[in-house]
């Protein structure tokens, strides 16, 4: 094995650790469930809703265009339906080392490979760290936002975490030279950008089409060649020839509902209600308040706008101006182009999918954050080397170096990285068996819960620990 393999090995194995501890952490012994959350993966749970829901997409779609084009049923609850399957208590746990190894390992093959060069091999073992424990604390740091307390295994960490490996082989195709490898990645992008599209609902679908133009507008800029022109038209050809059945079949309904007055006013009302302050959003302190002075003092050092005036890296200028875009977009009225987004949000019909902002948002906001804060700490990390006590040996400093930026970042996420305030379910072994039994009688009919109450569901394990 050469040494550059050892090296990957070592540091996907450091982001496996990284991402199973907090995993761990998040779900304390049980298992997330709640809300619009209508299925639970668990041993001894039915699988029949999820073959249910996957024959249902076979047989109300043309064959093959609908399971794998039109509906998320395919993908995302076939997914399930596997880890269900898995013979562990726990495999909940194993779905969602899964997903964010996938979503991390690309981060760090963005920042290693593309946006910083000449990175040495102790800032690769570094930088893996780092990207996992920011990447998956990021997104937690969005749910803690839009859901209050609890996490909801929806589809959103499905995307939020194919998203990187759909942006990696995006930007790869702009530099590579070899057209072997360009069909490689042409062939992995469609394929991404098909469970990408049918696995979201139409803001979701709204924020990919942004994010793929933009990116591959930005690195057609960055990479100027004749020949990018064609990469650049063949990339956002291939991702509406992905999702082409999905748009023509989901638009007429969402045009439909956009004709509705009541459905418009609602919406606005929630647009105006859910605007922020810009500063407030820019420095992503969302709604957690736990730890403002130290998420300040760590936005400080690590939001990286500094180091475009010190390392003049035009990735990291490109990122940097995405994620001002989006927190734009996030913060809504309030923001310093609150009256440009008001006139697209009255004039522009699908932007009114963007009602709800920190949910249409956040998620995003928190993606980026984990492309630009890790790359902020490694500039920090290089800064603080090369301003080091000549007699103190280089390894020593890069290993105190190193302690205390991790003891920053950790300081600044603590609450995110423990989980504070997320629930987790422990489920009675008799709730288990009644909707087992209950799905195993034929016939239609309704099932009745007592107590009625106007909440989700009236138990006292339901809301969790």
């Amino acid at each position: 094995m050469s040494n550059r393999n050892r090296l990957l090995r070592i540091c996907y194995i450091i982001i496996l650790v990284s991402i199973t501890v907090q995993t761990i952490l998040w779900l304390k012994g049980g298992i997330w469930y709640g809300g619009d959350q209508n299925f639970i993966i668990f041993p001894g749970s039915s699988d029949q809703e999820y073959i249910n829901a996957i024959v249902y997409g076979i047989f109300n779609y043309p064959f093959l265009a609908g399971p794998t084009i039109a509906t998320q049923f395919f993908w995302f609850w076939g997914l399930i339906s596997i880890f269900n399957k898995i013979p562990f208590i726990y495999n909940e746990y194993l779905l969602v080392i899964f997903l964010f190894f996938i979503g991390s390992i690309y981060i760090y093959k963005l920042i290693s490979e593309v946006i910083l060069i000449n990175i040495s091999k102790y800032e690769k073992i570094f930088a893996s760290l780092v990207i996992s424990i920011i990447y998956m604390s990021n997104w937690g740091i969005y749910f803690s936002d839009s859901q209050s307390s609890g996490i909801t295994f929806l589809t959103a960490p499905f995307i939020y975490n194919l998203l990187s490996p759909s942006i990696y082989y995006i930007i790869k195709s702009f530099y590579e030279n070899n057209y072997f490898d360009k069909l490689r990645y042409y062939g992995i992008l469609i394929i991404l950008f098909m469970v990408l599209g049918s696995t979201s609902n139409i803001y979701n679908f709204g924020e990919l089409v942004g994010i793929v133009v933009i990116v591959s507008l930005g690195y057609l800029i960055l990479y100027r060649r004749k020949a990018n022109i064609l990469n650049f038209l063949f990339i956002i050809f291939i991702f509406f020839i992905s999702n082409l059945y999905w748009i023509l079949s989901v638009v007429p309904n969402v045009n439909s509902s956009l004709s509705n007055s009541k459905f418009l006013e609602i919406s606005y009302q929630y647009f105006i209600g859910n605007a922020r302050p810009f500063n407030y959003v820019f420095f992503g302190f969302y709604n957690y308040s736990n730890s403002l002075v130290i998420n300040l003092m760590a936005s400080m050092i690590i939001i990286s706008i500094p180091f475009l005036f010190i390392y003049k890296n035009k990735h990291l200028l490109f990122w940097d101006i995405i994620y001002f875009i989006i927190t734009t977009l996030s913060s809504g009225v309030d923001s310093p182009f609150g009256s440009i987004y008001k006139y697209l949000f009255l004039h522009v019909p699908y932007f009114i999918e963007f009602r709800t902002l920190v949910i249409a948002f956040g998620w995003l906001q928190g993606f980026v954050l984990s492309i630009i804060v890790p790359i902020g700490i490694l500039y920090t990390y290089r800064l603080l080397l090369s301003n080091r006590n000549e007699k103190i040996h280089k390894n020593t400093s890069n290993i105190v170096i190193s302690v205390v930026l991790l003891i920053v970042v950790a300081i600044s996420v603590f609450p995110i990285i423990t989980g504070e305030d997320y629930d987790s379910i422990h489920i009675p072994e008799y709730f288990i068996e009644t909707v087992n039994y209950i799905n195993s009688q034929n016939g239609y009919f309704n099932v009745l819960a007592l107590p009625e109450t106007y909440l989700w569901i009236k138990t006292t394990w339901y809301y969790g620990n």
